[in-house]
């Protein structure tokens, strides 16, 4: 599980230098959108993600929804969440690219 976390971090920090920046953008919002009782906005765009994962599992040929494909499916989904990640220059197009280089050109 560790060597998971840090292959993520890893990714991560190919693509923005401030990855510590934006992992507390994103729990920010996260516990804003709690505290404010936004649990069924929260709710929806879980579900739009994990369908977005579905989604994407199967086009990669994977059986089970791996954070590698988790990450990319909140690229999708037309929240603040995207917004934040766009922002530190994490997007769709190059997510893949940074998982395919990690996993040495093989399809994520």
């Amino acid at each position: 599980m560790k060597d998971l976390e840090q292959y993520i971090s890893d990714m991560l920090a190919a693509l923005t230098a401030n990855k510590d920046c934006l992992q507390a953008k994103i729990f920010s919002f996260l516990n804003k959108n709690r505290k404010l009782g936004r649990a069924q906005e929260v709710d929806k765009s879980l579900l739009s993600v994990i369908h977005t994962s579905k989604i994407l599992t199967k086009k990669f040929d994977g059986h089970i929804i791996t954070q590698e494909i988790l990450l990319p499916s909140f690229t999708f989904i037309d929240d603040q969440v995207k917004e934040i990640l766009s922002k530190f220059n994490v997007t769709y197009d190059l997510l893949l690219k940074e998982i395919k280089k990690f996993r040495k050109g093989k399809k994520p």
